[in-house]
């Protein structure tokens, strides 16, 4: 231990530069708003680098004190011993944890690229034609905005510089303005919308509880065929969208919230990424929301969000 102490204290001035450029480095990536994981990821590569360059220089000086305490390691050394088998495992676990985070990443956009392919080529041969349907050109263009929607939630969920915002927030005005923004889909569709008395509060994130409702009411539309109906309301504390649409087939729900999984009715239909319950799912766990689907094939499918605090105005 004294080695130890001595040589701690001979490369003294080597651990404050590497404090130093380590604390810079970190202090600049943050300021831009970039990822945490990533910088993290880099700040501990170059820990463990730095931290095999001293621990050769060390062992190196005292190759022979090492061999001793090998042989006969006294109860402190057994934990330094111990410690650094510790952090080399728990290195290894960050590493397998990235690796398991860039195969989500990589499913995810193989995924979507495949999927906002279809309408991009339907356009195109639209636009080739002398008299173009303008009715689909607008059905496609929905669809991309759509997959973009998605990608951009995918986007700001995985990014680890997103903080949630829990704050006290009015559900009905959030219900009103994603029924607003998809005005045209009932129009279109001549689907008829029935909202009940929406006036409770809860505490949550007002943009992501906007983004899972956003999708879930989304669906509702996708999956209802024309001069169907939609309803919003409460019941027993659970906010419930309900259509009278295609339905899922029972051996399918309980694959329903995992990626890129669309179902029978989905691949039927064609325009299923299996992508938005993923995100709906993932971002309501992080909301402690707890979200429930009852459905009946070629007659409804309710979608049921449970809050953990509700407050009727």
């Amino acid at each position: 231990m004294l080695k130890l102490k001595n040589f701690l204290k001979e490369n003294k001035v080597s651990f404050i530069f590497f404090f130093i450029i380590s604390l810079t480095y970190l202090l600049v990536f943050i300021s831009f708003n970039l990822e945490k994981f990533p910088i993290i990821y880099g700040f501990l590569i170059s820990f463990f680098i730095f931290l095999a360059y001293f621990l050769y220089k060390y062992f190196n000086q005292t190759e022979s004190t090492f061999v001793e305490i090998s042989k006969n390691p006294s109860q402190r050394e057994k934990i330094i011993l111990d410690e650094l088998e510790n952090i080399n495992k728990k290195y290894k676990d960050l590493l397998l944890a990235y690796n398991e985070i860039e195969g989500d990443l990589r499913d995810f956009y193989g995924l979507w690229i495949h999927e906002i392919k279809t309408p991009i080529a339907e356009n195109k041969l639209i636009l080739a034609d002398n008299q173009p349907d303008l009715d689909l050109l607008k059905k496609n263009n929905k669809r991309i905005e759509d997959y973009l929607n998605i990608l951009l939630g995918f986007i700001r969920y995985n990014s680890k510089t997103n903080d949630y915002i829990f704050k006290e927030v009015r559900i009905e005005p959030i219900v009103k303005e994603i029924i607003r923004e998809k005005s045209y889909d009932f129009i279109s569709k001549k689907i008829s919308l029935g909202v009940g008395d929406l006036g409770f509060m809860t505490v949550s994130d007002e943009k992501w509880l906007g983004f899972i409702i956003g999708q879930l009411l989304n669906n509702a539309l996708k999956y209802t065929p024309e001069a169907g109906k939609i309803k919003v309301y409460f019941e027993k504390n659970f906010l419930i969208i309900e259509d009278n649409g295609i339905g899922i087939k029972t051996s399918d729900l309980p694959r329903i919230f995992e990626m890129g999984y669309t179902g029978e009715n989905g691949r039927k239909l064609g325009s299923s990424t299996g992508l938005g319950l993923y995100l709906v799912k993932s971002i309501g766990k992080d909301l402690n929301l707890d979200i429930k689907i009852e459905s009946e094939e070629g007659k409804f499918t309710k979608i049921m969000i449970s809050f953990p605090k509700l407050t009727k105005l």
